[in-house]
């Protein structure tokens, strides 16, 4: 009787080899990415000169493009993966004789291939001499 159970506490002991299965795939990723400007939407832009930063909420593809609602232009690109950056100069290309702007985020998608959420679009004023504004009194 000692050989059989002997037998049986082999038996118990040896198991089936799983390291032959194949691991579960990691879930497809759906999830559209957020964007969120700085500055925010409705802020003064300086005609003179600035930058906006487009920052998303992951990772995202080499693409896309921001296009003005007034025709005018900017200089534009990826800083890393995350933040995407607009920037203008004293030639005020982005004013464009307009005093609202809308900007349009146009074919940003997450490395997924996941198209960017709503919103797409950001609208701003902008003027001329914006500085100065600023300008503190003197004392």
């Amino acid at each position: 009787m000692a050989a059989v159970g002997g037998g049986i506490a082999l038996a118990l002991g040896q198991s089936d080899d799983d390291s032959s299965s194949t691991p579960a795939a990691d879930p497809e990723d759906t999830t559209p990415p957020t964007v969120t400007p700085d500055p925010a939407e409705n802020i003064v832009l300086d005609c003179a000169g600035g930058n906006v930063l487009f920052s998303f909420s992951e990772a995202m593809a080499d693409a896309g493009e921001v296009l003005l609602s007034n025709g005018g232009s900017v200089q534009q690109g990826w800083r890393g993966d995350r933040v995407y950056e607009i920037s203008w100069s004293s030639d005020a290309s982005i004013c464009n004789n307009s005093s609202d702007i809308t900007v349009t985020l146009n074919g940003f998608k997450d490395i997924s291939e996941n198209p960017l959420t709503e919103p797409t679009r950001f609208t701003y004023s902008a003027r001329y001499n914006y500085q100065s504004i600023y300008q503190q009194p003197e004392l």
